[in-house]
């Protein structure tokens, strides 16, 4: 992974007053990912001093006297996760602070890479007293968790630390896969997501290609009546998010869900397996969206109005048309030589 320089964040207790500290302790974490995008992390169901919680947190834990930072976190993820792990990179590190127990923590965060699962070590107080467990999640799973967990201080305190970090290590990681797909074949698009918008369907095509391939299709016809005075070929994608969220929802699954705009309506994109493109981004311009936390769309929703549902299977139909055989269009073969023509 390219080398980013090391942040550096300082945090403040604000959920019980500094009464001073009486110890610092040196800790590693650990943002843990592998080769398919999920993200695992430990649960921890306590009762204590701090209070009932259930928790999300980032996979680590104390380094022991004389134990290099990088040893440390292999054992920690050892024991807690049972994993054997690529180190791709130090994060950097937070100093935050726990008023309660008069404690400054010095938290090292590593950006690691799954290559196997094993036994857990397990120490008897993370069995008995934290009941800790794995958690297996999607990025935006895990922001959400941890937004919903930050209901006690202590979660709070948690989630405050660890959503920057979580932050830049996904930053890092979209980074790389832009990287490695700019690179193969040199190839970039416009549209927001692309640079994971590599899974493919059943005729071996990839968002990447349909973005190219509904270029040509998107029209005023297809166009929300309501944007429709102002579509044009140089805008090509202004008024078409819903139909053709819910047509790649027909080709690869997943969920379609929509950034709220502040009219009452949402613009829609996909979530698939983790991966989020948005093919219609591009009429917003420079304008970068939220697309943290939104919520689900459904065809029931938007398919109520028969306007929508008639340009839904216009585009659909059109796009079938492009694909099928003797249309000009170069479309990919099974494996007995067939061409696929038939949308889900």
């Amino acid at each position: 992974m390219k080398h980013e320089q090391p942040f550096y964040l300082e945090l403040k207790d604000d959920q019980w007053p500094f009464v001073g500290t009486d110890h610092d302790r040196q800790i590693v974490r650990a943002i843990v990912t592998d080769a398919d995008g999920w993200f695992y992390f430990v649960r921890a169901e306590r009762n204590d001093d701090f209070g009932k919680a259930t928790l999300i947190e980032s996979s680590g834990g104390g380094v022991e006297p004389g134990e290099a930072l990088e040893a440390a976190i292999r054992r920690e993820l050892r024991e807690e996760l049972g994993a054997e792990v690529d180190l791709l990179c130090l994060l950097g590190t937070v100093s935050d602070y726990y008023n309660l127990i008069r404690r400054h923590n010095l938290n090292h965060y590593y950006l690691c890479r799954v290559r196997s699962f094993g036994q857990k070590h397990l120490m008897p107080d993370e069995i008995e007293d934290f009941h800790l467990s794995t958690l297996k999640l999607r990025y935006e799973e895990a922001v959400r968790e941890y937004e919903r967990r930050a209901c006690t201080p202590l979660g709070r305190l948690i989630a405050a630390r660890e959503l920057p970090v979580l932050r830049r290590a996904k930053a890092l990681l979209d980074a790389q896969a832009a990287e490695q797909a700019a690179g193969t074949p040199g190839k970039t698009w416009g549209f927001y997501g692309w640079e994971r918008a590599d899974l493919r369907d059943a005729r071996g095509l990839t968002p990447r290609d349909y973005y190219e391939l509904l270029s040509g299709l998107w029209c005023a016809e297809t166009c929300a009546p309501r944007m429709r005075k102002d579509w044009s070929p140089e805008n090509p994608t202004l008024g078409q998010c819903s139909v053709t969220a819910f047509l790649m929802q027909d080709l690869f699954g997943g969920e379609v869900r929509g950034v709220p705009l502040g009219d009452g309506n949402f613009h829609c994109f996909n979530v698939v397996d983790g991966r989020l493109f948005d093919l219609t981004s591009e009429q917003f311009g420079p304008l970068r969206l939220n697309y943290e936390n939104c919520p689900l769309q459904t065809r029931e929703q938007h398919f109520a109005k028969e306007e929508k549902r008639q340009r839904y299977e216009l585009l659909k139909s059109r796009l079938a048309a492009l694909l099928a055989p003797g249309s000009g269009q170069s479309a990919r073969r099974g494996p007995n030589g067939s061409a696929y023509t038939e949308l889900p």
